[in-house]
């Protein structure tokens, strides 16, 4: 998909501006520093669930938490739905 490279193509530069770091990234939505690393190198293709997981990390980082949601249970959401 397009939009998913296009993202992927941009992550790091995305998640530095936004004063992230890998392994933050990565504990957030329960992935390994490597993972990451390597998708921004482009050296895996992203998949929807770590595409939709990274844009949510990413948004809960720069609207100050969602106000109102809880962000395990929307990643637990997203996982069960990219799963079953």
């Amino acid at each position: 998909m397009k939009e998913i490279r296009f993202f992927q193509s941009g992550m790091k530069r995305e998640r530095e501006r936004i004063g992230m770091t890998c392994e933050e990234l990565a504990t957030m939505i329960g992935m390994t520093r490597q993972t990451i690393s390597n998708l921004e190198k482009m050296k895996t293709p992203m998949t929807k669930r770590e595409y939709a997981l990274i844009r949510l990390a990413f948004l809960h980082r720069t609207t100050d938490g969602f106000t109102g949601f809880d962000i395990e249970q929307v990643l637990r959401f997203l996982d069960y739905i990219f799963t079953h």
